[in-house]
């Protein structure tokens, strides 16, 4: 079965390091859902929050696709009479579970398409641990390519007001927060925003290009050397915002547009919610350390780093873990309410440098933390890299 089956459950898709994710983001405490959300549609404000709380999304896209019958709707060999010519498996590689329509499938590769790596896909104990939770769906639907697709995932096709399911979680739960959605990653159509221009503007997604260097911008004066104090500081805002720009030749012209007011609501009111909640502190994932010397210039890592850091160990060369790591600080300490993150194009790998290792005789055994363009490697080995 070609890759482009693009079905299943999202926890699936992820891969093996995507569980890792989740679990680490589990293990974290993060609410993972957006269970009865009660999604408003309406163009009005969004209404105050009720008494149980905001509620939580968590997107994890996974570009490319995963197949369903390479995995939790596997099919036995002996199940089929054409076994040979369709995508079956060994009786003996094919789990099943009491209580659960889910079957899955346990390998052991010795390449990953043309990379010489050798990794277990251990796909049973997923099952068993989060088997109560799963749901698989399938879909019938026309050929479309990826970035439609992806898309099509988050506004139902155009379906809600042309609203992503992202801008409607804050929409309706992020009003007061400081950046309610989040995009840790960037490109394809997971993070593209919706077309209804008329929510306001904090609905829409806040992009994280690094999230290990993100935070160093959520204060205009922390950190840097002479840094003016902060009275003085806010005697320029006001210069800036209540002379300067209106009666600059710029502002004369484009003041009233949507983007110059979108913008300058960004550096008024969320620029200081954001600086007086310290969060060039709390979402700082890194430590100080001798290439990164936070204290040197008055900084300091989250007082959550350290436990996040046991969790999430490789966040300086993964950038899986790294959009993890910074998403769950993102939701304990209430700066969002929706947070998208992914696995991106790169090949990334876990040991010393790639070029030594294979001359060496190879990768080490599991060392493979993401294939190249994700699930779409598909086309270069597609039974590995969906074990994978």
């Amino acid at each position: 079965m070609s890759k482009r089956n693009r079905h299943g459950d999202p926890t699936r898709q992820a891969g093996t390091t995507r569980r890792g994710v989740l679990k680490g983001l589990g293990a974290l405490g993060a609410v993972g859902a957006a269970g009865g959300l009660g999604l408003k549609l309406s163009h009005a404000q969004a209404p105050p929050m009720g008494g149980d709380g905001p509620r939580y999304l968590i997107v994890l896209a996974a570009s490319g696709g995963a197949s369903i019958i390479d995995g939790p709707l596997a099919i036995r060999g002996s199940e089929s009479a054409n076994a040979g010519a369709l995508n079956t498996f060994p009786d003996q590689l094919v789990s099943g579970f009491d209580g659960l329509p889910f079957r899955a499938v346990d390998q052991r590769r010795e390449e990953l398409g043309q990379i010489p790596v050798t990794f277990e896909a251990n796909q049973s104990d997923f099952v068993r641990r989060h088997g109560q939770d799963m749901m698989v769906s399938t879909w019938t639907r026309t050929s479309v390519n990826h970035f439609i697709g992806q898309r099509r995932a988050l506004t139902g096709n155009e379906a809600w007001a042309g609203r992503t399911l992202q801008e409607m979680v804050a929409f309706t739960h992020g009003q007061g927060f400081a950046l309610p959605n989040v995009h840790l990653q960037s490109g394809g159509g997971f993070t593209t925003p919706g077309t209804d221009r008329s929510l306001p503007s904090w609905c829409f997604g806040e992009v994280v290009a690094d999230p290990g260097l993100w935070p160093l911008a959520l204060d205009g004066a922390k950190g840097l050397v002479d840094a003016p104090p902060p009275g003085l500081l806010a005697k320029a805002r006001a210069l800036r915002n209540d002379q300067l720009d209106p009666n600059s030749r710029f502002g004369q012209v484009f003041g009233a547009s949507r983007r110059i007011k979108h913008w300058k609501s960004i550096r008024g009111e969320r620029q200081q919610a954001i600086e007086a909640a310290d969060l060039i502190r709390k979402l700082m994932v890194r430590p100080s350390s001798g290439t990164f010397p936070l204290n040197r210039f008055g900084l300091a890592a989250s007082p959550a780093a350290d436990r996040v850091r046991q969790v999430f160990p490789k966040l300086e060369y993964d950038p899986l873990e790294a959009q993890a790591a910074l998403a769950f600080l993102l939701l304990k300490y209430g700066v969002s309410v929706t947070v998208t993150l992914g696995p991106g194009g790169g090949f990334v790998y876990d040991g010393d440098e790639y070029g030594n290792a294979l001359q060496s005789g190879g990768l080490p055994d599991n060392s493979v933390l993401n294939t190249p363009i994700a699930f779409d490697f598909s086309h270069n080995g597609h039974r590995s890299v969906q074990a994978l």
